[in-house]
């Protein structure tokens, strides 16, 4: 299976609105997402508070176990809790300093929102400044949306990128800066997944099925989601998912594991359908 633990990506999502449950993680759902469709592997993803140092310490944590990728997102705003870029220093061991490209880039985001009299002067406050004071030696990834940028950071071993909270800037960001250069590291990779849905069928029944199929095949990954019952039977869905540098042979994986459990589940009296296919 092409993605492996070389291509491995640490998540970490910084906000107290995540953890008292007023707002839903779905930034980390996207992310890990478009992250294994383009064949890297998420693992691990951590949700912190608005406090410097729960933000540096997991940050540290993260770098020491050496992944390819850690990406952080939200706390890159102007208010007194966006401590991101602050803890990211810390860190680092490294100090903060003010990106003068980004503070020209935001004076214009305020000069335009004058103009369509959205606010009545351009100043830049300290409020402002705070959006672009980085640490040293970031790279600034523009936003096309909101004002504060996101940021790279290249160490020796770990890519660090941080993003918006907001999800409709943290994901213009990613699709124009971050998953490029995932997807140039990894290189051509084509995932296929399908999925199965089984009716009749314990999840306790078929787990020797999957541990016999899965100790025959390390190229392909496999788990079962239970979904209760349905009129008197219960339900539940299997997703098979491979990723190779061969479309056709990454779907001929797929089909094969597929046909074979599919046969193993009629055999014990189960049914199969598929819920659909994902390429």
């Amino acid at each position: 299976m092409v993605n492996n633990y070389d291509f491995d990506c640490e998540l970490l999502t910084i906000g107290n609105e995540l953890l008292i449950g007023r707002t839903v993680n779905t930034n980390s759902t996207w992310i890990s997402k478009r992250i294994t469709t383009v064949g890297g592997v998420v693992t691990r993803c951590v949700t912190i508070l608005d406090e410097l140092t729960d933000i540096s310490q997991a940050i540290g944590e993260a770098l020491a176990r050496r992944p390819r990728w850690l990406i952080l997102c939200g706390g890159l705003g102007p208010t007194f809790d966006d401590k991101t870029m602050e803890g990211l220093a810390d860190a680092l061991g490294r100090p903060l300093e003010v990106n003068k490209e980004v503070v020209r880039v935001i004076d214009r985001k305020y000069s335009k929102m004058q103009m369509r009299g959205l606010i009545s002067k351009v100043e830049m406050t300290p409020a402002r400044i705070k959006m672009a004071t980085l640490p040293e030696g970031s790279l600034p990834l523009s936003n096309p949306i909101g004002t504060a940028p996101g940021v790279l950071l290249s160490l020796q071993h770990t890519l660090v990128f941080a993003l918006p909270g907001v999800p409709s800037e943290m994901k213009r960001i990613f699709l124009k800066w971050i998953e490029p250069v995932i997807q140039k590291e990894i290189g051509d990779v084509h995932r296929t997944s399908k999925t199965l849905l089984v009716r009749g069928v314990l999840e306790s029944t078929l787990a020797p099925l999957l541990d016999d199929i899965l100790s025959n095949s390390d190229s392909v990954y496999i788990k079962s989601h239970p979904k209760g019952i349905e009129n008197g039977r219960s339900k539940l869905e299997i997703e098979i998912a491979t990723s190779f540098s061969i479309a056709s042979e990454a779907e001929e994986r797929v089909t094969r594991i597929s046909d074979r459990l599919s046969r193993m589940i009629d055999e014990i009296g189960g049914k199969v359908s598929v819920v659909g296919d994902e390429k």
